[in-house]
């Protein structure tokens, strides 16, 4: 290795535990009845900063939680740019989109049927959530030291379409390797498009599922290092096969072993820090009082109930339902690296269209940039995000998810084209940012 290069780039990682230390109600699936039992493995808030040859800071953050809301995250991005000078596009939350960790989300208690006693312990937890999250990102900034970067990418074939019929699936597993001074490792951030929900429902423990425990293989065979997960666009995409603890430690030992092997052929990573951020106003179908009605009437008891909420809010609360609602695409790029971070959960036509010929690919930019990632689940989660071919299929993803979420309903027929506007804008902003 060159020395060169150290003078390029600093980096540092931390991680800190998030399990709860008592039973809360896990996040994820509706069928549950009773709150969790215990713990599989623990959940983590992780961060690594990295800082480019002017003093430009990213820092990326993963934490072992089925959502992250923008109204935990801001306030923790509000307090690390007020200590740090960090600013908002320079800092990507992702949440790993366990099935096993605490549901943080106050309107679940009423579209999953949570006890209201176990839904009083969310506020306390999620505010240690933050302190938590404040304090492992300052602890990153805190231990920066010379680095350098590597890109690698590897494959898994475990995650699989879940669509009827549907044999569209991204079976990318983009890594990034932070090597330190001494050749030891600072971090390795890994990312795959697939739902990490290999346990079975009923076990209700805490853990992170497949992800979990490729980050500890990971963390294990590197001591010292921090191995930190980016869900891809994976809303469509489950584990195959699920249902028990030895498949999901199965698929976390396949997935780790593949980026271990994918590491001694990474590509160095050169340049600076370019980071950016836009929000699209998506638009939400419209609601009427005759399809309400209509809706009650029904007997689909999950529409029968969204229908009731809505009216409640109308009436009871005289509340005004949103038309629509802003969605965050973040953009940064490292070197020849450039990263897509999506908010809420993205199907995986959006990371193939990203990465390969539709209308936002890298031949757009000047310069080399051989390796896109696409992220899902980042900065904010209230919907799934389709596109336009899902929608028109339907199902759960084209719109049905709306069902049990505070939104008030799916989106109209033009949010592939407001979020695909949304990305090229980022895309171009990137590209001015390297030509200035």
């Amino acid at each position: 290795m060159s020395t060169s290069t150290y003078s390029t780039w600093k980096a540092g990682a931390a991680k800190a535990v998030i399990t709860p230390t008592e039973p809360m109600w896990l996040a994820g699936w509706v069928v549950r009845k009773e709150p969790s039992r215990g713990t599989i493995s623990e959940l983590f808030c992780r961060a690594l900063t990295i800082e480019d040859a002017s003093g430009t800071k990213l820092v990326i953050v993963s934490v072992d939680l089925i959502a992250l809301p923008k109204w935990l995250v801001d306030p923790v991005a509000q307090q690390i740019e007020k200590r740090f000078g960090i600013a908002r596009s320079q800092i990507v939350f992702c949440a790993s989109h366990t099935h096993c960790g605490p549901e943080i989300r106050p309107d679940k208690e009423y579209f999953f049927q949570i006890p209201h006693e176990w839904m009083e312990k969310v506020p306390a937890y999620n505010e240690r959530l933050k302190e938590t999250m404040t304090r492992v990102i300052a602890e990153s900034i805190g231990r920066v030291e010379p680095a350098q970067l590597f890109f690698s990418q590897t494959r898994a074939t475990f995650g699989q379409n879940r669509r009827k019929g549907n044999t569209i699936h991204d079976e990318d597993v983009p890594v990034l390797d932070v090597r330190s001074a001494d050749g030891n490792r600072i971090a390795i951030v890994f990312g795959y498009a697939c739902h990490n929900l290999t346990l079975d429902p009923q076990d209700r423990r805490f853990s992170a599922d497949w992800s979990g425990f490729a980050a500890e293989q990971l963390e294990h065979n590197q001591p010292g290092s921090v191995a930190l997960f980016l869900t891809g666009a994976g809303a469509d995409q489950d584990p195959v096969p699920r249902g028990t603890l030895e498949l999901a430690q199965e698929h976390g030992q396949t997935l780790a072993t593949a980026i271990e092997k994918s590491l001694a052929d990474a590509s160095e990573l050169n340049g600076n820090i370019d980071t950016t951020w836009a929000e699209v106003a998506l638009e939400f179908q419209a609601v009427t009082r005759k399809q309400l009605a209509a809706d009650i009437a029904s007997d689909d008891l999950p529409r029968k109930r969204k229908a009731q909420w809505l009216l409640d809010q109308l009436d009871v609360h005289h509340a005004t339902l949103e038309r629509e609602h802003a969605y965050p695409i973040q953009g940064v790029r490292l070197g020849q690296l450039i990263l897509i971070a999506m908010s809420c959960e993205p199907v995986v036509d959006w990371s193939l269209q990203i990465k390969g010929t539709g209308p936002f690919n890298s031949g757009q930019l000047k310069g080399p940039v051989p390796f896109i990632w696409v992220a899902g689940y980042c900065n904010d989660m209230f919907c799934y995000v389709p596109t336009r071919r899902v929608q028109e299929e339907g199902g759960y993803e084209g719109g049905r998810a709306t069902l049990w979420s505070w939104v008030p309903g799916p989106f109209t027929d033009d949010v592939e084209e407001r979020v695909s506007r949304g990305i090229d804008r980022v895309m171009q902003q990137l590209q001015q940012e390297r030509t200035q």
